[in-house]
């Protein structure tokens, strides 16, 4: 029984830890905002243009990216209010590809194709499917 406890207490501790790890991150991005010293990554013919859609805790997010590696994010809250800003594509030093928004909030492109763009950001997944799913975020996104 005492194995047990201290086996419950251990994986408490654990997801404590790596919510803390994940929100410094966030935090450490919002700070370090890389949103102004990054160049967009041009992707013409890159089947990560056009819009798309994911479900995050509590919201939707829109987005969608341009031919010029500029991007428009919509988020789309529970609580009726809609976020509408400006991102971009960008590629690190080691190759790696993000969405960034002028928030500072980075998504790491891991895989992407016509039907989908597999995502992390701060110790979650999300795929965006293609189209916009919240009428909110359809005028911002389309002007």
């Amino acid at each position: 029984m005492l194995k047990l406890n201290n086996f419950k207490l251990f994986l408490i501790l654990s997801v404590f830890v790596l919510a803390g790890c994940a929100m410094h991150a966030a935090y450490d991005d919002l700070i370090d905002n890389k949103y102004l010293s990054v160049d967009p990554l041009p992707g013409p013919d890159s089947p990560y243009v056009g819009t798309w859609t994911t479900n995050m805790v509590g919201s939707l997010v829109c987005i969608k990216i341009n031919p010029d590696g500029t991007a428009k994010y919509c988020q789309n809250k529970m609580n009726g209010t809609v976020e509408k800003i400006y991102a971009k594509i960008y590629k690190e030093a080691n190759g790696d590809l993000f969405l960034i928004n002028e928030a500072g909030v980075r998504y790491k492109i891991i895989d992407y194709s016509s039907n989908y763009i597999d995502t992390t950001a701060y110790g979650s997944k999300f795929r965006f499917i293609p189209g916009v799913k919240s009428a909110n975020c359809e005028d911002f996104l389309q002007n």
